[in-house]
């Protein structure tokens, strides 16, 4: 097999599984959107997605090198409609739980006032201020994906 044919097929593999990320674009965008559990980026992000007894429970949990920080939610599975997640990184995930809130989980290891690792929420709703700065940010897909009450309305001419 020459090289060149090799090093595709490896990378077409590594893409395929998770392995490697082959930039970063903003317009590719993964979702979770299952129950299950998802191992992300080398173990750096677990995230645990459960569904029983009329409930889905969302665990996210960030791997540092000196602890780990931990996220979790319950929503009514009735409520929780068009429900996704979307690990952008080993530090950085988009929360949409289905009931008019988006939410971007931010993990920054060492950077807690003591050296600390930590962990930051950014939670907004349609038609904020904040919002609108928020979806900026976030990757094309993403916004594509959301109810149309979190989508700037056009401005009248």
């Amino acid at each position: 097999m020459h090289r060149s044919m090799l090093v595709a097929t490896v990378l077409t593999l590594a893409s395929v599984f998770g392995a490697v990320s082959l930039g970063d674009d903003k317009d590719k965008t993964e979702f979770l959107t299952k129950p299950g559990e998802y191992k992300l980026y080398e173990g750096k992000l677990i995230i645990l997605i459960k569904e029983d007894d009329g409930e889905l429970r969302f665990d996210i949990t960030f791997i540092g090198s000196k602890s780990s920080v931990g996220v979790g939610s319950v929503a009514k599975a009735e409520k929780a409609k068009g429900w996704f997640i979307h690990p952008a990184s080993p530090s950085q995930v988009w929360f949409y739980p289905g009931n008019e809130i988006l939410q971007l989980l931010e993990f920054k290891p060492g950077g807690g006032p003591t050296g600390s690792d930590y962990q930051s929420t950014t939670t907004v709703g349609p038609g904020s201020k904040d919002t609108t700065v928020l979806l900026q940010k976030a990757p094309k897909g993403l916004v594509d994906r959301l109810p149309e009450s979190f989508k700037p309305k056009p401005k009248d001419k």
